[in-house]
Parts: C-alpha cells; sequence; structure tokens
C-alpha cells in the first residue's frame, strides 16, 4: 500500500508528465531528501522508470534526469456492462488502452448469471492478451443499477462474489458514474454538473463541489425511473411503467421513427433520426421534440432539488446533436426557476470512458483524479 506522499508524487507525474526530482520538490512542497527516499522507492518498485534527460539546465547547470510513469505497473481491468454490449479495457495510470475487447451482453436474469458472465469474461480476456493475474492492481466494474433484479446492495454483492472467485480487487459502481469520473479527470474546470447519457437507456452522473455524488444507497439521479407516461405505459427493467428510459433511449427513438416511415431496418443508427429531423423531416422533428420534452421533464426536478445549472448530453447523435440540446433547454427554462442560466452542451460519447472510468475506481488507490 503506497504512503500518501508516494501517492501524491505518481498523481505529479500522471498530470505533468516527465519531471526531475526538483520538479517534484517544487511542485510537491516535499522536502528534497524526501522526494529522492520515495522517487527512489518508487523506481526500486515498478511504479516509475527513468525517463530521460531534460533539456534544461537545473542546479548547477547540469541537466537533470526525468522520470516518468511506468506503463506496466499498475494495471487495471475496467469492464462496461451495458445492456446490449459489454466493453473490458486493460490500463494503466495514464489511462492508456492496452487492450481491449466487445462482446453482446447476454440476458441476465440473476446475480449470479451476472457474476458468471463478469468472471467468464475477465479469465478469457485475460487469456487473449496473455497477462499474468499477479499484474492486475484489481477489477472495476461499470453496471447498470436495474440489469439484474438483485434488491437494496446489488454492487456491493458483486464486488464480493467476483473478488472471492478471482481473488482480487474488484469495485463496482453505476456505469454513468464511471463515465463521469473520467470526464470529470480528464476536465477539472467545471466542479459542479451532471452528466446524461443516452444509450440502451439513460444514465445521470453528478458531480458537487468536485465530487461524484452518489447519494444514500448510491442511485442519486435515476432520473431514467421517473414516471413520464402515467396510464398505459411499457413495462421497465425496474419494474415501473411508463419511466422516462422507456420512452426516451436511443432504440426506442429508432423504432419510433423506422415505424412511422414503415421501414424495418433493425442496423438504422439514432444518428439518422437527428440528421432528418434537421432536414426537415417532420416525422423526426415530433419524435425528438417529444423527447427532449420528456427529459427536460425529468431533468427539471433534479435541477431543481440540487442547483446545478450546468449540464452535459453525451449521446450518438451526431452534428445535429447540440440542435436537440438547444431543444431540452428551452424546455427547461420553461419548468425550472424564472431567469434561470441552464446550459446544455452535447457531446458525442466516447465508449472507452466507461471501461476506462470503471478501471479508475482501481487506479485511484495510486493517483489521485479528483473525484472521490
Amino acid at each position: 500500500m503506497l504512503i500518501p506522499n508516494e501517492k501524491r508524487i505518481l498523481t505529479l507525474l500522471a498530470r505533468n508528465g516527465r519531471l526531475s526530482k526538483r520538479d517534484i520538490e517544487r511542485l510537491s512542497g516535499l522536502g528534497w531528501a524526501t522526494v529522492v527516499k520515495l522517487v527512489s522507492r518508487l523506481e526500486k518498485e515498478g511504479y516509475i522508470q527513468r525517463g530521460g534527460i531534460l533539456e534544461r539546465p537545473s542546479i548547477g547547470g547540469v541537466k537533470p534526469e526525468s522520470y516518468v510513469l511506468s506503463k506496466r505497473h499498475p494495471l487495471a481491468v475496467g469492464i462496461d456492462v451495458e445492456y446490449t454490449t459489454t466493453r473490458i479495457y486493460l490500463t494503466n495510470l495514464m489511462l492508456e488502452e492496452l487492450a481491449s475487447r466487445q462482446v453482446s451482453t447476454p440476458k441476465l436474469g440473476t446475480l449470479e448469471s451476472a457474476v458468471d458472465f463478469l468472471e467468464n469474461l475477465y479469465r478469457s480476456f485475460g487469456k487473449e492478451t496473455l497477462l499474468p493475474h499477479e499484474a492486475i492492481a484489481g477489477i472495476g466494474v461499470g453496471f447498470p443499477t436495474w440489469l439484474v433484479p438483485s434488491g437494496f446492495d446489488t454492487f456491493g454483492l458483486i464486488e464480493a462474489e467476483l473478488g472471492k472467485r478471482l481473488q482480487v480487487s474488484v469495485r463496482v459502481d453505476n456505469n454513468v458514474r464511471a463515465y463521469t469520473s473520467f470526464k470529470h479527470a480528464s476536465d477539472k474546470a467545471n466542479n459542479n454538473f451532471i452528466l446524461v447519457t443516452i444509450r440502451s437507456g439513460i444514465g445521470v452522473g453528478i458531480v458537487l463541489n468536485g465530487k461524484l455524488y452518489r447519494g444514500a444507497e448510491g442511485k442519486a439521479g435515476e432520473i431514467s425511473h421517473f414516471v413520464i407516461v402515467r396510464e398505459g405505459g411499457e413495462l421497465c427493467r425496474c419494474g415501473k411503467r411508463g419511466c422516462l428510459e422507456t420512452v426516451v433511449n436511443q432504440n426506442v427513438l429508432v423504432e419510433e421513427y423506422l415505424k412511422r416511415k414503415g421501414l424495418r431496418d433493425t442496423d438504422t443508427p439514432m444518428q439518422k433520426v437527428f440528421t432528418e429531423s434537421s432536414g426537415g423531416d417532420c416525422d423526426a422533428q415530433e419524435i425528438l421534440d417529444g423527447a427532449a420534452r420528456n427529459l427536460a421533464y425529468a431533468l427539471s426536478a433534479l435541477i431543481l432539488s440540487i442547483n446545478i445549472n450546468r449540464v452535459y448530453l453525451a449521446g450518438h447523435f451526431g452534428a445535429s446533436g447540440q440542435v436537440f440540446c438547444q431543444k431540452v433547454e428551452e424546455y427547461l427554462n420553461e419548468l425550472v426557476y424564472p431567469h434561470s442560466s441552464i446550459s446544455i452542451q452535447y457531446e458525442d460519447i466516447v465508449d472507452s470512458a466507461f471501461p476506462l472510468g470503471a478501471a479508475m475506481m482501481i487506479l485511484q488507490d495510486f493517483c489521485d483524479f479528483s473525484i472521490k
């Protein structure tokens, strides 16, 4: 286990790249003797390595030796389980993609079947990558809250059972919170924001005062299960009917568009609906207007409760994504307090950010990614 000052040095190298011992002394506030001792220990244990001579003089005019993070120690595995697709990544403290694999998510009706799936995926991935199990610091898993009907502590139960089977540290959280962690680590300028992702379901991550907010039971921000259709709504994964997620997700929007057009093209991407809407297609415009209104309705309750006015909306919408965000913003401003200054910004989903964010749950033991 690293001591806090060792973790501080690794964090500085993660944020700044190559640094000399004098650089570390200046940036960390540690004494010279402490820096020399800790750098030597971190190098011996394989956390850092020499990065070459810096092309600038140090004290006495001598060009200093630099140090960089090791690419192979520590390593972590990140897994993103989505309703239709699961991704598994191998990464390091620099969050580099060292190896990856994508598989279809099977129907997981029980907690045991979910753990079986994760165990088999990890073992087969290890064989494919020829990765020694002892080299892995741990496994982070991003998992949808309502994928399996297991009751109160889904994440804790998966952690305990998977960790027992694989004899490695396992941490599990909602997959959109893993994505949110990755985004905040990449963009530390915003310490208060809501992130909404639209894939096969709707996910929400909340950052309050620079910290990821989970809530009392780890279900903070679950607006996807805000009831929109009061009568005759579709059955949701959570067991209720008419939840937001049943009327706004990428599959539902595409299916509604194809139905109106009398088409059966199962490979139609969601981006096409947005493109056709921008081109003046009335059916596509009506579908997206309804989606924007329903999303704004659910979001308004969250925004009124926690008073955050910056929202990021991530999806596979293409170039027309910001137009949809503007429509959501218009509806929101009608629903929340007068003279509000809500900003909704569209971002293309970065699929790798889900498993990399999951791996950060393990790597945060070695580096401060700023969300606790």
